[in-house]
């Protein structure tokens, strides 16, 4: 698997994990100073894509919700309300 499809498959999963920490209403610098490490990493670490399986576990775990929960919301299009 090269570098383009592993971004395709993780886009769409970052995407959903960073609409989660906002709907739980979770900062970057909250979740860096629960996980011990500075803004700046979680900032690089999304816009590069770039998390080992246990940084993601850990956000994950922070924001209260399973690596398994985060793919299936991942899968599942959100489809915007219409009537406002």
């Amino acid at each position: 698997m090269d570098h383009t499809q592993i971004n395709a498959q993780l886009n769409p999963l970052l995407a959903t994990l960073k609409r989660m920490l906002r709907e739980r209403g979770i900062t970057y610098r909250e979740l860096a100073s629960g996980l011990g490490v500075s803004e700046a990493t979680i900032k690089r670490a999304f816009s590069t894509a770039s998390f080992s399986l246990q940084r993601l576990l850990q956000i994950c775990d922070y924001a209260d919700l399973t690596l398994a929960e985060l793919a299936q919301s991942a899968e599942t299009p959100v489809v915007a309300d219409e009537l406002t």
